[in-house]
């Protein structure tokens, strides 16, 4: 249950990337709204790729601790990807400004 709350809001977070860097998107010049848009969008596929090496929860504690464990480890991956992205594409500026 807990992968999927953490899976739900890691996905709701980059939905709200990609949504803020629509507008971006259409002039032509990338913001940092957009670049972060397109690296959350990279970051949440690495993710999904690591969340599917895991393995498949089974009827044991053990097996489904295993699964528990690589599915944190591949939420860490994203956390420290999304940081990443802040630092790479820098803040973006507050309307008005």
């Amino acid at each position: 249950m807990n992968r999927v709350r953490k899976t739900s809001w890691w996905g709701a977070m980059l939905v709200g990337g990609v949504l803020l860097a629509l507008p971006a998107a259409a002039a032509g010049k990338q913001t940092p709204d957009e670049c972060r848009g397109q690296c959350l969008m990279k970051a949440n596929s690495a993710m999904n790729a690591c969340v599917e090496t895991c393995p498949k929860s089974g009827t044991t504690d053990a097996e489904k601790e295993k699964t528990r464990t690589c599915v944190n480890r591949c939420a860490e991956k994203l956390q420290s990807s999304t940081q990443s992205c802040d630092k790479t594409c820098g803040k973006s500026k507050p309307e008005g400004h």
